[in-house]
């Protein structure tokens, strides 16, 4: 039943990244953005973890498609819960450096592990038991498909951060 789950949630990954080249354009305060994500986290009532939101002041609107780029940020925050075993605190900082919105995640997990860190995004490779190797390639593309991008900052025995750099529109 297991490889069933799997494949199922493989097929849903795999049909949701061709989603990415439709994108449902809007011009969104970052702050009702990151609320919902905030929203949603708690739904999930993930015990014994916190994330803290920090948003610079007067953070201008950002043209993006709310539903798939909250998408790749819950999958980002996702994997750090995943990373820190389901506890402690991940920092979730939202600051704009022109030309980009920035929203930084940063886990306390104990970082990448160095063999791995330059095959994370790349589709069907996972160091987690029962993982697609999907979930990174897609946050990925939904990122870039905003014109934006994706790093990770691995600090091996500590944690990562991961930063999504978005454009405010999508001319």
């Amino acid at each position: 039943m297991s490889e069933l789950c799997f494949l199922k949630n493989m097929v849903i990954q795999l049909s949701s990244a061709r989603l990415c080249n439709q994108l449902n354009l809007m011009q969104v305060s970052i702050y009702s953005f990151m609320h919902q994500i905030d929203t949603s986290i708690r739904v999930l009532s993930w015990k014994d973890f916190v994330c803290n939101f920090q948003l610079d002041e007067n953070l201008p609107l950002i043209e993006l498609d709310p539903q798939l780029l909250k998408q790749a940020v819950i999958n980002i925050i996702k994997n750090a819960f995943e990373a820190m075993h389901e506890s402690g605190t991940t920092d979730i900082h939202v600051f704009y450096e022109e030309p980009w919105m920035n929203i930084a995640i940063t886990d306390h997990g104990g970082g990448l592990d160095p063999a791995l860190a330059d095959t994370i995004f790349q589709p069907f490779i996972t160091s987690k038991t029962g993982g697609s190797g999907l979930g990174l390639v897609i946050t990925r593309q939904i990122i870039e498909s905003h014109h934006g991008t994706l790093t990770c900052d691995s600090r091996p025995g500590d944690g990562c951060t991961f930063t999504i750099a978005l454009p405010l529109t999508q001319n």
